[in-house]
């Protein structure tokens, strides 16, 4: 966080990587859909006045809160890929869950801020109660039959993704090319680890944007 502050790498909410070398890394730049879908991200967290309840006592989100929900919904945004909302990185192996701890890496690299484990998870729980965030727990037993955890199945809600435009046809489109293009180069969107997803009826949980009843388009 701070190499890329100093060097001034940090790219932000910029369409790029993040990256130590922010905007000098050679193909940093994301397509130019992330740019819109990052824009209507921030309009949604900071137009919108939620409740926070906090012990009991409902207060407004402040205007710091509001940022940070937004620095950290970019970060998941651009570690996801836009046609399932699964959090990861795609591999020719399968699509990689990510830790937190490599989130919270890659966001320190995005905005040369190194946020703390429980600042980070707090928002986290934050974006849970909104329905933004969906997760789902991976145990692995190995050959000696101990039940290990692995990195959690991480979704961004189907009504988060609309909310913020990722279901328009025209950015539809645009992230069905680069999904293609990322399969004719060997990339695998399955995950990694098979393990049976989350029932279609609990990913679609109501969000601090929309009302319940709200059917977002289906996923592939």
């Amino acid at each position: 966080a701070l190499h890329v502050k100093n060097n001034k790498h940090d790219v932000g909410s910029n369409a790029y990587k993040a990256s130590l070398d922010g905007f000098k890394l050679k193909g940093s730049r994301l397509p130019r859909y992330f740019n819109v879908v990052i824009n209507n991200a921030r309009r949604l967290i900071y137009s919108r006045k939620l409740d926070v309840d906090n012990g009991g006592v409902s207060r407004t989100m402040s205007e710091r809160t509001k940022r940070k929900l937004f620095e950290i919904s970019v970060t998941l945004i651009t570690t996801c890929d836009l046609m399932s909302g699964q959090v990861g990185k795609a591999k020719n192996i399968g699509f990689d869950p990510t830790s937190h701890d490599a989130l919270m890496l890659a966001h320190a690299k995005r905005w040369g801020e190194a946020i703390p484990s429980s600042t980070w998870y707090r928002f986290i729980d934050m974006l849970k109660l909104a329905g933004v965030y969906l997760v789902q727990e991976v145990k692995k037993a190995d050959e000696e039959g101990t039940i290990r955890s692995r990195a959690a199945y991480k979704w961004l809600s189907p009504q988060f993704l609309q909310s913020i435009g990722v279901y328009s046809d025209d950015i539809r489109a645009q992230i069905k090319f680069s999904y293609q293009k990322a399969l004719d180069n060997g990339l695998s969107f399955t995950w990694r680890c098979f393990k049976r997803q989350l029932p279609l009826r609990q990913r679609f949980t109501a969000d601090m944007f929309f009302s319940s009843n709200v059917n977002p388009p289906s996923t592939h």
